[in-house]
């Protein structure tokens, strides 16, 4: 027998008793300022009691300024439904104090705002960075004795991390330390001794504008130069640096000697770089998956309307269609290629006959090739067996085949693809694969113009090069492989092509079913719920021309009465209804017609919320843009 709930009473005590205990000020406070509810706690008797702070206004407790933040931030919370931090002093009796506070959407009309003392924090705060500011007091009278004693001076510069050099602007003599050779890559009797040597290893580029602050510096009495250029290494490579100069003036305040500190910056800066570029691409992914929704959308309506007249137009016209579908087949493969690489979806693992996948993959690319790109298809005699998502697998190289027509669309070519159990050894030019006899490799070869030296490690990263697609193809393509546990690399050299080499992880056969044949719908009756008057004319004129009586419903709150009088045998259903979600009216179908077929319809890749639903025999989902005979065959699906 289970315990019984205890009474409301003894949680309500439990609750005030928790509360009791928080350090946090907890306010609930409408739009306009006026505080609705204190709750009681720890520390709301600190400032001011409850009787004093319910239904009165902050504007009447709190300077105006600070009162009229609070009034923003509340409305700004309230506008966006979204939390936000503040920071803000209150002044309590001979003291200030500091609060941080949380401020999150209550409902519609307040909000909650949750307030914590972090004065002792800031005292801590302000404490650290006066020693801080000691430290560095007590550095610069250090660095200044260091410059009054030539030894002092000597024993500094032979630091592992900084180039530190004494420069004699009467004489022009040079001395530098021997970090020169460890930062860049000079040898004894290499590091130049002369002005003139130093400003020729400063990047051609930069020499004007380090030059003009030089001279700026020297001629205006200043005491220090600072200014980051790039500085050519032993190897001829570039280091950025960041060169600081103390300069000693005689009496006259002429410069008479420049001690300089040089520090390599040069991975602070690719790191920076590598941050900004993972923001751009996150950001490009929010933006493009949201593109992408749309383009599909518009793709469907432009799908099945091609297809009608494809099916009903006069011959000299099929030129016309068949471009127009091969136009939507091509947009396709951009948004999926957007979509899947920011939402990359979930491996669904099966034993694929390698022979048999690529003769089917062949078949589906060739379209995609066009004129003067020839596919040169080698299937493997022996039987290979390999552990992979045929679609995501197929579309990996797909993504290679695009890549190799991009490159090969000026002059033309041979795209050539092939398979082979791994040879067992693990070192190759262009990579190393362990275990490589536990792989099926396969190559993609074109001719065209090759990736040079520089680009070559570049190649896999995102929007690399834009000029073969929409430059996120090889990110996708490298990221399904690794997904897979497997390798890929690329040999290129310019001029003699680029061959891509995949290893997917081989497996044993399997008894396979038997595929079911073509036959006749069972399906006689569709209703079909899209808002979109161009993608349910075509889909619905497609269904027709097969003999299946289509009703078409533009809303959610159409469907249910149009099931109830249409009673049809299937249903496809959108999910971006313009008055309900398409998943929120499914349950509602559901309930009513459980074994009610459907087919859930969208331009979005993210099928998240449809996870509990699509392990139901009943139910399946189409992406857009899709065929009529993507349709049909799911609708075959629940023929048998």
């Amino acid at each position: 027998m289970r315990n019984p709930k205890p009474p409301i009473r003894h949680t309500e005590a439990k609750l005030r008793a928790v509360l009791s205990s928080i350090e946090d000020l907890i306010l609930v406070i409408a739009a306009d300022g006026t505080v609705v509810e204190v709750v009681p706690t720890k520390m709301e008797p600190r400032y001011r009691t409850t009787e004093e702070l319910v239904g009165s206004r902050v504007h009447d407790r709190y300077p105006k300024e600070m009162a009229d933040a609070c009034v923003q931030t509340v409305r700004s919370v309230l506008a966006t439904q979204t939390s936000t931090t503040v920071e803000y002093s209150l002044r309590i009796g001979d003291r200030d104090v500091w609060l941080n506070a949380s401020v999150s959407p209550l409902d519609e009309s307040s909000v909650i705002w949750i307030a914590r003392d972090v004065t002792a924090q800031k005292a801590v705060e302000a404490a650290l960075e006066e020693r801080v500011n000691q430290r560095t007091r007590d550095l610069t009278k250090t660095i200044e004795a260091l410059h009054a004693s030539e030894e002092r001076f000597r024993l500094l510069a032979n630091a592992k991390t900084d180039a530190v050099c004494d420069y004699d602007l009467v004489t022009g003599a040079i001395w530098r330390g021997s970090s020169y050779a460890t930062l860049f890559g000079y040898e004894e009797g290499q590091i130049p001794t002369t002005f003139e040597g130093w400003h020729e290893l400063v990047h051609p580029d930069d020499r004007q504008r380090v030059d003009s602050a030089w001279k700026e510096a020297s001629e205006s009495g200043a005491s220090l130069w600072s200014c980051e250029y790039r500085f050519r290494r032993a190897d001829g490579s570039y280091a950025h640096v960041l060169d600081r100069v103390s300069i000693e003036r005689d009496e006259q305040k002429r410069a008479v000697r420049a001690l300089g500190r040089m520090i390599d910056l040069t991975e602070q800066r690719q790191l920076a770089e590598e941050r900004e570029q993972t923001k751009r691409v996150a950001s490009l992914g929010r933006i493009a998956a949201s593109i992408a929704h749309e383009i599909n959308n518009i793709l469907m309506a432009i799908q099945p309307n091609a297809e009608v007249l494809q099916r009903r137009a006069p011959a000299e016209l099929r030129s016309v269609t068949d471009a127009m579908i091969a136009a939507v087949r091509r947009g396709k493969h951009v948004t999926e290629e957007i979509l899947r690489f920011t939402r990359p979806a979930t491996l669904d693992l099966e034993c694929i006959d390698v022979a048999r996948f690529l003769e089917r993959w062949a078949a589906d690319v060739t379209p995609l090739l066009g004129a003067g790109i020839q596919l040169d298809l080698q299937v493997p005699s022996a039987k290979l067996y390999v552990l992979a998502d045929p679609v995501q697998l197929g579309e990996a190289l797909t993504d290679l085949a695009v890549n190799g027509r991009q490159a090969m669309r000026h002059g033309g070519g041979t795209l050539r693809i092939s398979a082979e159990l791994a040879k067992s050894w693990g070192s190759f030019r262009f990579g190393v694969v362990k275990s490589p006899d536990r792989f099926v490799h396969f190559t993609v070869r074109d001719n065209g113009p090759g990736f040079s030296s520089e680009d070559l490690p570049h190649v896999f990263e995102p929007l690399f090069n834009v000029e073969r697609g929409a430059g996120l193809g090889l990110a996708v393509a490298h990221q399904v492989v690794m997904r897979h546990s497997g390798h890929i690399f690329v040999e290129s050299e310019p001029g003699a092509g680029s061959t891509f080499h995949l290893f997917v992880p081989n497996t044993m056969p399997q008894i396979e079913a038997t595929e079911p044949e073509s036959g006749d719908l069972a399906v006689r009756r569709v209703l079909l719920v899209e808002d979109e008057p161009a993608v349910a004319s075509g889909i619905a004129m497609l269904l027709e021309m097969d003999g299946i009586q289509v009703e078409v419903a533009g809303t959610g709150a159409a469907a249910i009465p149009a099931i109830e009088r249409f009673q049809p045998d299937a249903l496809i259903l959108d999910i971006g209804l313009p008055d309900i979600d398409g998943v929120g009216l499914y349950r509602e179908i559901a309930d009513r017609s459980p074994k009610l077929p459907v087919i859930f319809s969208s331009g979005h890749a993210d099928t998240a919320n449809l996870d509990e639903y699509l392990s139901r025999p009943n139910v399946r989902f189409l992406r857009k843009p899709y065929d009529y005979e993507t349709i049909r065959a799911t609708l075959m699906e629940f023929s048998r």
